[in-house]
């Protein structure tokens, strides 16, 4: 099982006990924070509880509000997956953080003096959720990860184009002409650079060229690459019953939702916030979590089980979602 934990706000005390809870039957944790997306204060505390599971596959994704080098170094003892956000989700409630720190000098100058470290330890690679003024800045954001060395980029356009379309005052056929412009620009960069780049939604890339777009996406250079799940983390008895790699490439191939008509998410993953509040989905958090249950110290069996989220799993296999972002999944997610 795989769990997401938007953990920037979340007191200490429930992460600990969400370890406690939850920990032991996880194979791969993704450490998030919505809307804000900077280290926790305890991050260094946190590290600590993450030493204690060594079989779980940990993955910290982050802006680069912390530029401390022993930080990074422990983080990356912990967790050789690396993903930095490139948006502009500082908000009222982070007044601190600069509105367009992506091409800022500071940032710049964190990957330049960063870079060798990550590499050398694991591999990092920027995700790119389109928003207002993010959307304006595609193919600087592209040559930025170029300069960067980053081994992948991920172009994220959900929320663009359902909820926060008004961001940008364009009508829906204006945007999506914009974005096949500026991410073709993108796709040949990639291609030229030998950099991993991934777009989420079917129908751009069709209109880009779904060739061009898949031979972007095949690039593999990191230079590590961590097994997964981590060796010892699953059953024995069970691994030498089912060969993972088969089981890891049907799930994967199932991340391709407008393709397959049906969702893995929910039969893979939970989402917890920092209000303790359940969901089933990492895509389902942003202007609020899709809160079906609350953690309170349940076993994981239990809180798997419950009514709400199977009825919500049912609802998916069905192809029939109510929540206006799983509808656009339904319709366009070619890629996670």
């Amino acid at each position: 099982m795989g769990s997401y934990a938007s953990w920037e706000k979340m007191p200490l005390e429930l992460f600990e006990k969400i370890a406690n809870s939850l920990f032991s039957s996880c194979y791969f944790v993704d450490l998030q924070a919505f809307p804000d997306v900077y280290l926790p204060e305890e991050i260094r505390e946190i590290l600590k509880i993450l030493k204690k599971y060594p079989l779980i596959n940990f993955h910290i994704l982050s802006s680069f509000t912390h530029q401390d080098k022993k930080l990074w170094t422990d983080i990356l003892e912990i967790s050789p997956m690396i993903g930095f956000y490139i948006e502009e989700y500082a908000q009222e409630s982070s007044p601190q953080l600069p509105r367009d720190r992506v091409l800022s000098p500071d940032n710049r100058d964190f990957i330049r003096k960063f870079s060798r470290l990550i590499k050398e330890k694991g591999f990092f690679y920027f995700i790119v959720n389109l928003r207002e003024k993010s959307v304006f800045h595609i193919k600087e954001i592209m040559e930025f990860a170029i300069e960067a060395g980053v081994s992948e980029i991920q172009f994220k356009t959900m929320l663009i184009r359902t909820l926060r379309q008004d961001e940008v005052k364009m009508s829906s056929h204006e945007l999506d002409a914009f974005l096949v412009e500026k991410l073709s620009l993108c796709v040949e960069l990639a291609i030229e650079n030998k950099i991993r780049l991934t777009i989420d939604d079917q129908n751009l890339i069709s209109q880009i060229g779904r060739k061009k777009v898949v031979q972007a996406m095949k690039f593999q250079n990191t230079p590590f690459v961590p097994p997964f799940p981590l060796e010892g983390a699953l059953n024995p008895e069970f691994s030498t019953q089912h060969n993972w790699n088969s089981l890891n490439k049907r799930v994967s191939e199932k991340s391709s939702v407008a393709q397959y008509g049906k969702c893995f998410k929910p039969f893979h993953h939970i989402v917890i916030d920092e209000k303790a509040r359940v969901g089933p989905c990492n895509f389902l958090l942003d202007p609020d979590i899709f809160h079906l249950e609350d953690f309170d110290g349940r076993e994981i069996e239990e809180l798997w089980n419950s009514k709400r989220i199977k009825e919500f799993r049912e609802s998916l296999l069905n192809s029939n979602p109510s929540d206006k972002r799983c509808m656009w999944c339904f319709k366009n997610r070619f890629f996670e």
